[in-house]
Order: C-alpha cells, then sequence, then structure tokens
C-alpha cells in the first residue's frame, strides 16, 4: 500500500473541535493541538508565533472581534509574519464540514500562502484572503488611540447644544 504524501503542518486552537485532528491526520496532514504544545493556548498571539517558528498555519473559529486580540494579532502579523485559516461557522458546526472546508479549499489556500502572510477564510461557498497589511490597516487608527492619556490631552471641548436654564438662587430663609 502507498503511502499518502506529507501534506501542510497544521496547528489547532482549542476552539476546533478535536475529533477532526484523527481526520486530518489520515488525509496526510500533519497536526498538533494547542493543548499539547509549549505555547499559551489562551493566547492566540502566543500561538501564532509557535505556528510561525515551527512552520505551522494556525486553524481557528476565531473571528477576532475582541478588541485587544487584534491590537496584538494583526501588529504581531504584519511585523514577522504568519499564516492563519479561519473556518467559517462556530465550533459546534460538523467535523465533516470543517474538515470539508478545509479540504475543498487547500489549494486556494496553499497557493495564496505560498505568497502572503495573513487570514485566509474558510466559508461554504469560497474563500476570502486577508494580507497581513490590509488586517494591520484595519487597527492602525485604534493603534494611535491606544493611549489614554493623550485622548485626554488632545481633546476639545465639546459644546451643548441643548439650552440650559440658569440654576434658582439659593434662598436664606430661616426654618418656622
Amino acid at each position: 500500500m502507498t503511502a499518502l504524501p506529507k501534506l501542510e503542518r497544521l496547528l489547532l486552537d482549542t476552539d476546533l473541535d478535536v475529533e477532526i485532528q484523527p481526520y486530518l491526520e489520515a488525509l496526510g496532514f500533519q497536526t498538533k493541538f494547542a493543548l499539547n504544545i509549549s505555547a499559551d493556548h489562551r493566547s492566540d498571539v502566543d500561538l501564532l508565533r509557535w505556528a510561525r517558528m515551527n512552520d505551522y498555519i494556525l486553524v481557528c473559529h476565531d473571528k477576532h472581534k475582541d478588541k485587544s486580540t487584534r491590537l496584538e494579532l494583526f501588529p504581531e502579523l504584519k511585523t514577522h509574519g504568519g499564516r492563519i485559516l479561519r473556518i467559517t461557522g462556530d465550533s459546534s458546526q460538523s467535523v465533516l464540514t470543517a474538515l470539508g472546508k478545509i479540504l475543498v479549499n487547500r489549494e486556494k489556500w496553499r497557493s495564496w500562502f505560498a505568497d502572503h502572510d495573513g487570514l485566509v477564510i474558510l466559508k461554504m461557498d469560497g474563500v476570502i484572503y486577508r494580507t497581513a497589511e490590509e488586517l494591520y490597516s484595519w487597527i492602525e487608527s485604534d493603534l494611535e488611540d491606544a493611549d489614554p492619556a493623550a485622548r485626554i490631552r488632545d481633546r476639545r471641548p465639546t459644546q451643548s447644544t441643548s439650552r440650559t436654564l440658569p440654576t434658582p438662587p439659593q434662598r436664606n430663609r430661616l426654618f418656622d
């Protein structure tokens, strides 16, 4: 029997169903699960760094909607590079659906990652490519505003558009 060729190396984030790992390995992918490596599995930045240093692609469901995650992850991608596959849908979707998204679009994401660092979003009906530079541009203004002292220092007084009545004068009156 002929052995399957070795395919890409995939680091599976903890938001993926663990049952996907044996399917990927049976197809020839080399996989590691985030809980079984030396990086902090709660930090997408740490996982991305580990994946980059060990020539893996980070696979996750994360939408990276959390602002603090984006403010760390996107500069890391732009500065040092890295590859992320994001499978659309939540983590409760069928393992076979998630597997299908990886396999059906493999040639697309594989060829794109040959020339780019960034994020490939795997959808039911295709892929979306986001370069590291594009992702960084989304948060660039947020990074400039990250210093709270700068916001306070640079703020402008606001003009009130509503009419306010003066406070009535206090009456000095003795109690009866």
